[in-house]
Formats: structure tokens, C-alpha cells, sequence
């Protein structure tokens, strides 16, 4: 697939704004979830709720909840960092398609 410069250049910026987007969605989510969980779930564990497992990331006091709780944080903690991947294919883009050099002067104009 040959493609012209600018489209190049839209695909490069494409990939960076939306790695930035999923950054900010799953960090607000993340945070949100952790905060959710520290205030609604016990900071002691209740077996008879299944509220057993130590919360990871839960502001002081640790709260706790399910193990599937447990597995949602550590699922959207993990998700965060695909998205600078995909920051970083439209940053290689500009390097190496377009010929900017992202390290010298990352202010340069497409």
C-alpha cells in the first residue's frame, strides 16, 4: 500500500489522538473505579458478602472486595499502556514516513 504524504500525516495523527484518548479514558476510569471502591466497599473483608480480597490501588484504608473486582482493576491498569503503543506508531510515522525528527524539534509543523 502506497500512501500520498498527507495521508501519511493524518494517519500519524490519527494513531497519536486516539492513544491519547484511550490514555485519558482508561486513566478516568481506573481512577473513578478506585474511587468507588474505596468509599462503597468495607475496609475490613466480610466473607459473607465474598468482599475478601485486598483492593490493589484502593486509597487508605484498603478496601475490599471480589476476586472479579480485583481482576476489572488490574484488567484497566493493564489497557493503559497499549494505547502509548499506539502513540508511539503514529510518533514513527513522523520519523520515519514524514522525515521529522521527533527528538530534535518535536514542535515542527506537519
Amino acid at each position: 500500500m502506497t500512501l500520498t504524504r498527507d495521508q501519511w500525516r493524518v494517519l500519524a495523527k490519527t494513531l497519536q489522538i486516539v492513544g491519547g484518548g484511550c490514555c485519558l479514558v482508561l486513566f478516568l476510569a481506573n481512577q473513578v473505579l478506585i474511587a468507588y471502591y474505596t468509599v462503597k466497599r468495607p475496609h475490613i473483608p466480610i466473607p459473607e458478602l465474598g468482599w475478601t480480597v485486598r483492593l490493589q490501588w484502593s486509597w487508605a484504608p484498603p478496601s475490599y472486595g471480589t476476586a472479579r473486582e480485583e481482576s476489572l482493576l488490574l484488567s484497566l491498569f493493564w489497557w493503559f499502556f497499549p494505547s502509548f503503543l499506539i502513540i508511539s506508531a503514529g510518533k514513527a510515522i513522523e520519523y520515519y514516513k514524514l522525515n521529522i525528527n521527533i527528538f530534535k524539534n518535536p514542535n515542527q509543523i506537519l
